[in-house]
């Protein structure tokens, strides 16, 4: 683990995503499930530029989206 995630990881902890219940919350997710999230989210950051537009719409504010 990296100095980045062990940071990463203290500030979870000691945030409202550290509490029991959150924890407990999060084991209750499978493996397979928690994949499949972030696959869809991945398809996502690639459907809309940094401000939320739908590419290929131009937004005027980013190379992301063409601007």
């Amino acid at each position: 683990m990296s100095a980045d995630d062990t940071d990463a990881a203290a500030l979870i902890e000691r945030s409202s995503l550290g509490t029991p219940e959150a924890k407990a919350l999060r084991e209750t997710v499978s493996d397979e499930h928690a994949a499949r999230i972030v696959a869809r989210s991945k398809e996502f950051a690639r459907d809309e530029c940094p401000h939320g537009h739908r590419l290929p719409e131009n937004c005027g504010l980013c190379t992301g989206c063409d601007a």
